[in-house]
Parts: C-alpha cells; sequence; structure tokens
C-alpha cells in the first residue's frame, strides 16, 4: 500500500456582470399592483472561493472548499445577497469498492425574478463495485431529508413576498446501478505508436 501524504491548495476569484437586462419592475396605479419589465437592468457578481485537497495516500483523499458570494441588481430594483458556503467530499477505495460522500451548505442569492432565495443543505452517498466488466452502484442523495423547501422573498419598496417552494429533485431518495460491458475492441487491429517523452516542453511527439 502506498502511503505517500500530498496536499493541494487552490484559490479563485471570479467576477460577473451584465447590463441592459430585463427585469421585473412593479409600481401601483389606481390602487392595483402592476408588473411590467424594464431592460435597464445591471447585475453583478463576486465570488471568491478556496479549496483544499489531501491525500493521506492510496486509498483515501478528501477534498475541502469555502468561499463568499456577493450578487446584486440595481438601476430597476436595488437588491443584494450575500452568503458564505462550503463544501466537503470524501473518496475511499478498498480494493474493487469505492465509497464517496459529499456534502455542502445553504447559499442565497438573488434571482433574476428578483427573489431572494436561500438553498438547502445538501448531502449523500454513494458505493461502487467492480469487477470485471461487471460494475454495481448505489447511493442515496439527502436520505434524512423529507421535506426540503426553498425559502424565497421578494423585497421591493411597493411590493413584499415571502413563500416557501417545495424542491422535489432534491428531496431524499436512492438508486441502483448494473451494469455489464463489451469489449469489442479485441477484434480492431491497433497501431503501435511510440512517444517520446524526453522532451523539454509540454507536447508530445510521436515517433
Amino acid at each position: 500500500m502506498e502511503s505517500d501524504s500530498n496536499a493541494f491548495l487552490q484559490a479563485m476569484l471570479q467576477y460577473n456582470g451584465a447590463d441592459d437586462l430585463p427585469l421585473p419592475s412593479y409600481f401601483i396605479e389606481k390602487d392595483m399592483l402592476v408588473q411590467t419589465f424594464d431592460g435597464n437592468g445591471i447585475w453583478r457578481q463576486l465570488n471568491g472561493s478556496l479549496s483544499a485537497t489531501w491525500t493521506p495516500s492510496n486509498i483515501f483523499n478528501m477534498q475541502a472548499g469555502g468561499g463568499y458570494m456577493y450578487n446584486r441588481y440595481s438601476r430597476v430594483a436595488d437588491l443584494s445577497a450575500a452568503c458564505w458556503y462550503a463544501t466537503l467530499s470524501a473518496n475511499i477505495y478498498l480494493k474493487d469498492f469505492a465509497i464517496f460522500l459529499r456534502g455542502s451548505t445553504p447559499q442565497k442569492a438573488v434571482s433574476l425574478e428578483l427573489e431572494t432565495v436561500k438553498t438547502i443543505w445538501q448531502y449523500s452517498i454513494s458505493a461502487t463495485w467492480s469487477k470485471g466488466p461487471f460494475r454495481a452502484e448505489v447511493g442515496f442523495n439527502n436520505p434524512f431529508l423529507k421535506h426540503p423547501y426553498y425559502d424565497m422573498n421578494i423585497l421591493l419598496p411597493v411590493y413584499n413576498s415571502s413563500s416557501r417552494r417545495y424542491s422535489k429533485t432534491d428531496s431524499q431518495s436512492a438508486y441502483l446501478k448494473l451494469s455489464y460491458y463489451f469489449d469489442f475492441g479485441k477484434k480492431t487491429k491497433h497501431d503501435k505508436v511510440n512517444i517520446d517523452k524526453t522532451i523539454n516542453s509540454g507536447i508530445l511527439k510521436a515517433n
């Protein structure tokens, strides 16, 4: 068993933006709420993240990450949302078996509908077994979450709304996959290509 340990650290800073976005606009006319669209919207988003990967041996590795995300809509409406978030994953390899663990914290952002949306915790576990051409996989998504709801809020000077929406795709679920592959390459003729790996460049040259 190899036991060489190594770690990898990565940082990222991302900035996105768009001008002249069509955004919903609300106003009061004759005691009624009127919704229209204004094409002068501005959107800006800043996302900074840091992730670390640790591989203590050839049978286990894990990755942890997190960051800060801020997004804002202006001109048509002045709305913003910010959140800290984190993710964690681990992989375990034992002979013909592999186990995968995943998890992430909720996030908060403003959508194109000017709704402030808060997501939920996400977590999953899956395992695979492979032997020759046979492969089996079983997995569970959010196994302890029966009622996943997203909190939605619209907070504007003339219109306020709060709601909770059920997310069917994020509800608890399980799956089982069985597969068998056929190797058709045994009857196919392959040309032998020698690769010269001694070149001092990032390009591999074929002889």
